[in-house]
Formats: C-alpha cells, structure tokens, sequence
C-alpha cells in the first residue's frame, strides 16, 4: 500500500566562506540591514586588496529604509571611499584592467560586513576605520577568521514540503 502525501519538514546545511579578490584586484565587500523592514538600518562595508589586506572599512546609519536600499547606500558609500583613495573606475570589485563583477555572497561568508552593518545601525552615526588596528575588536577577529579561509556554516531553516512515495515535491 502507497504512503499518503504528507506534508515532511526538511532542512539543509552547507559550508560558505570569504573569498579573496583576484590578483592585481581591490575587493569590495558590503551589506545593508534593516530592523523591521523597513526600519532602523544600517550598512557597512570593507576594502580589501588582493593580499587580504583591510584597506579601509567603513559602518553607517541611515535611518528608516528598505533591506533593499541599505545594502544600495552601503554599495555606493563603498564606491565613495574607493574613489577617494583609489584613482581607478570602480564598482564593487575593482580591477586594474577595469574589469568589474558584483556578486553575492551569503551572510556567513560576509561576517565582517555583517557586523559593520549591525554597528551602523546600533551607533545611529557613520564611521569610517582607516586600518585593521582602528576596527574593534569582534570585527578584526572577523577579518582574521576570514584571512586564515576559515569555513562557516550556513543552515537553512526547516521549510514544510509535500513528499509522496519519499520523494519531495517542489
């Protein structure tokens, strides 16, 4: 006799990392967050060269907004500096050849945005941190986790799914 179609929870885990820029690259890494979407947000955002070096990284409140338009502010403050201190076309991850990519990476492959972005929105103010040494403490730890290619979990919440004769329907 066939099992009924049930309704089966299922869940998923899978390993997610940091990825260093290419050779001869800056990489620009940012993430805008919002308590409430919208509501309270922040961003932030760290360049990197292509030895994994903090170049400058920067936290920013910007009030009531969007997830969707703090991680569009966090994209263009990132743009800013760069431009300030990098005399180059830029647009998330530079290249001297001027050739640029955007691309997404999930959150525990993002620490330290992630707490730069969390510190925006905490501190109601913008900072800017002109080295590793000025950044605090949590966030340096973050850099030097993602320097030494340390691997972090991603676990996917358990989502409801039909499955019928133990094969899921989608």
């Amino acid at each position: 006799m066939k099992e009924p179609v049930c309704l089966q929870e299922s869940s998923s885990t899978f390993i997610v990392k940091w990825t260093k820029s290419r050779s001869n690259c800056i990489k620009v890494s940012i993430d805008g967050g919002s308590k409430g979407n919208p509501g309270s947000s922040g961003g932030g955002g760290v360049i990197r060269n292509d030895d994994d070096d903090v170049v400058c990284a920067f936290s920013e409140f910007y009030g009531d907004c969007s997830k969707n338009m703090a991680e569009a502010k966090a994209m263009l403050q990132g743009i800013i500096i760069c431009k300030d201190r990098i005399n180059e076309h830029i647009i998330v991850e530079i290249c001297r050849q001027r050739n640029c990519t955007v691309s997404h990476i999930f959150r525990e492959g993002n620490s330290v945005v992630d707490i730069l972005a969390n510190l925006g929105e905490k501190m109601k103010n913008k900072r800017v941190f002109n080295d590793v040494t000025s950044l605090p403490n949590d966030i340096r730890a973050a850099v030097m986790i993602d320097k030494e290619w340390i691997s972090s979990f991603r676990f996917n919440p358990k989502k409801k799914q039909f499955v019928v004769d133990d094969v899921p329907i989608d």
